[in-house]
């Protein structure tokens, strides 16, 4: 290319101290002409701010003073970016060194791509692909996240350029700009995934870019079991209550009138099957978080529709369109269905 653009890093941070060193010494090698580092720090008390300053000079800090969550985090560091394009990346990551290119290749030669994953393969074991990023991330029609390999071997099965259904990586900035940043009420979990919609909505398409690598720890924020590549991840009850609230938040916003009260069956049966999953498994804490996400979203309806009328005036795809994009559907009742046989 004659001209790289201008390229905003935004790395976002809560008590994470022992992750900076590899993670923005892996930044600062970054192979690419021109790019500028933004550290967003959520209110951490672990000295992450004055290591910062004190070892990175050239990055931007920008503090909030507690934690604000992560849609208003990345969001204070979007609207400080200069940057055309824009990365959103967490604390616990290390990049290799090309993984840059690619991507604003990609996207300055497809002016209708709106944001673009990597690929994530596990910081401890990099033959193996990350837990909650991997080779790409989809949804089902009820916005069950699926990642594609999520915990397999990489053997190039997933080294084709393909369209996903919303990224954790880069975007250009005007068009998250054009459907209005990350939703702060999310606070954790699912920001990505409404972000993404809203993107697919207004017309936009999210690619996968396997060319660009980032090696991912697992998310040791919100998994109780963090860099354990042969165990099944599994949420903190706490950021589970968020999942479950956010993913009907996004229902909710981003899907037609009609399109919900076709799907409000499903929605609610499968609502109400978190319960008596986690029951079955003998983890209630788990089946009152379910009841409690629920609750929430009858407590605050109002707040909530109002988001659906401001999305939906976004809007040039029908849902039609949306749902193709899906995968075939893969919620808690087709393992409530399978747990039952099994212990017949």
């Amino acid at each position: 290319m004659k001209k790289w653009p201008l390229v905003s890093i935004i790395i976002l941070n809560y008590n994470g101290l022992k992750h900076l060193e590899t993670c923005l010494s892996s930044i600062f090698k970054t192979n690419y002409p021109q790019f500028e580092v933004i550290f967003v720090d959520n209110g951490s008390t672990d000295g992450s701010v004055e290591f910062v300053k004190r070892n990175y000079s050239a990055a931007q800090v920008l503090q909030k003073k507690c934690n604000a969550g992560v849609s208003a985090g990345y969001n204070l560091g979007i609207i400080n970016a200069k940057g055309k394009h824009v990365a959103t990346l967490n604390n616990d990551i290390e990049v290799d060194p090309n993984w840059l290119l690619p991507l604003i290749a990609y996207m300055e030669n497809h002016q209708d791509v709106a944001a673009i994953d990597a690929k994530y393969l596990n910081y401890y074991d990099r033959r193996i692909f990350d837990i909650s990023s991997a080779a790409g991330r989809y949804i089902d029609c009820l916005a069950n996240p699926i990642t594609r390999s999520a915990c397999e071997e990489d053997k190039g099965q997933y080294d084709d350029v393909s369209r996903v259904f919303y990224s954790c990586t880069i975007y250009r900035r005007d068009a998250v700009m054009d459907v209005g940043l990350f939703d702060e009420d999310f606070f954790f979990g699912y920001e990505d995934t409404d972000l993404g919609w809203r993107l697919n909505l207004r017309g936009y398409r999210v690619m996968y870019v396997p060319a660009s690598i980032i090696y991912h720890k697992g998310g040791e924020i919100k998994f109780q079991n963090p860099g354990d590549v042969n165990s099944k991840p599994k949420l903190k009850p706490s950021f589970y209550f968020l999942n479950k609230r956010n993913k009907l938040l996004t229902l909710i916003k981003n899907y037609s009138l009609s399109t919900l009260l076709c799907l409000l069956p499903l929605i609610l049966f499968e609502q109400v099957s978190y319960v008596f999953y986690w029951a079955i498994k003998g983890e209630r804490q788990y089946s009152f978080e379910s009841l409690q996400a629920l609750l929430w979203i009858v407590k605050n309806f109002k707040k909530v529709w109002t988001k659906h009328v401001q999305v939906q005036c976004l809007r040039k795809v029908k849902d039609w369109e949306i749902i193709s994009l899906t995968n075939p559907y893969f919620g808690d009742p087709v393992k409530l269905i399978k747990l039952w046989l099994m212990k017949k």
